[in-house]
């Protein structure tokens, strides 16, 4: 009953039976078997416990077992590849991705939210209204790449400002004790009210410039890959 994981693989098995006496099991692998109908999987609406399951490489052809799947709760991961029903059934991915509300990787391909939303509006719309969807998700991902760039691109200018503030700063301050060697206590007075008045200036004009850059950057349109034809 503690049994987690089980290996099946390569063997001659037709039928799954007693499967409901491991109620801990969390992984079934069973590819590269003679499994065909519904009716040979049938046990496994008995292992609520299940989330990894490997059916890959059967001889499944019935599109009845999607309503087995479905009613498997737990199933995280599906394997079905190598089998004839994959052919029977119409929107194949869509229509195992709806049936399995916790699916997240079906055969060689993960389930992402924009996968599950697309699948979601193909059962109520169809194909356009997947379509559509598609396109929001697409939209929606290329906003937030834009807004981050232009984070990006914020700070970067706010960097390079504070090191030009930096940059002046130490100017003045190298101007003021030039004069103070060269000159008297009458004119480093007048030199040092220059600079400070220069230095305020030097920052409001740097306040204006962040001012205008942040508007820049918050009106402009990024040139992104998608952008170009």
């Amino acid at each position: 009953q503690l049994l987690d994981t089980l290996n099946l693989c390569h063997n001659f098995i037709e039928k799954l039976e007693n499967l409901c006496g491991l109620p801990g099991l969390h992984t079934l692998s069973i590819s590269h078997n003679r499994l065909q109908s519904a009716e040979d999987i049938q046990e496994l609406t008995e292992c609520h416990n299940l989330a990894i399951l490997d059916l890959s490489y059967n001889q499944l052809e019935d599109p009845q077992i999607v309503q087995i799947f479905g009613s498997m709760n737990n199933l995280r991961v599906l394997t079905l590849k190598g089998n004839p029903v994959l052919k029977k059934i119409s929107y194949y991915r869509n229509v195992l991705t709806v049936e399995c509300k916790n699916l997240q990787h079906l055969d060689d391909r993960p389930v992402f939210p924009r996968d599950r939303a697309c699948a979601e509006a193909w059962r109520e719309g169809g194909m356009e209204a997947a379509q559509a969807m598609h396109q929001k998700w697409t939209e929606e991902e290329h906003r937030k790449i834009n807004d981050s760039v232009i984070a990006l691109l914020k700070r970067r200018d706010a960097a390079r400002n504070k090191a030009a503030v930096i940059s002046l700063e130490c100017a003045g301050t190298m101007t003021d004790e030039g004069s103070e060697d060269t000159q008297g206590s009458g004119s480093k007075s007048e030199t040092s009210n220059c600079d400070d008045t220069d230095n305020s200036g030097s920052d409001s004009e740097t306040m204006e410039d962040d001012r205008m850059a942040n508007a820049h950057h918050t009106k402009r349109e990024l040139i992104m890959p998608w952008h170009v034809q």
